[in-house]
């Protein structure tokens, strides 16, 4: 009796994780045009190759100095990642901001999560 609640509760618990990390993508109508594109193109690469990278992805947004920055995470890429505004520009990398983007960035919100990631 005591293994059936507990393997009960373990199973109740993750779907009401994996229902929680769903809830955390922001809504279609904050994303700007260009990264719907982008998203768009993600998405046809891995239909078409699930095996590459591309399939371990994840844009996320963070708040920073009241605009909206768009990062691309891919734990499999030694790259590191690259940061775009609300218009698709990249930050400057060599900007003395940049560090201050790094520390006081917030309110991580995803946008888009390949499958596997």
């Amino acid at each position: 009796m005591g293994k059936t609640i507990f393997f009960l509760s373990i199973t109740v618990l993750f779907f009401l994780s994996v229902n929680c990390n769903k809830n955390k993508l922001i809504p279609d109508d904050e994303i700007p045009q260009w990264l719907k594109e982008r998203i768009a193109e993600d998405e046809a690469v891995i239909d078409t190759a699930p095996k590459l990278m591309t399939n371990y992805g994840a844009w996320i947004r963070y708040k920073f100095e009241e605009d909206y920055y768009f990062e691309y995470d891919n734990a499999l890429s030694s790259a590191c990642c690259y940061m775009l505004n609300f218009e698709g520009e990249y930050y400057n990398y060599f900007d003395e901001s940049f560090e201050t983007y790094q520390d006081d960035k917030c309110c991580k919100k995803y946008v888009w999560k390949a499958p596997k990631y």
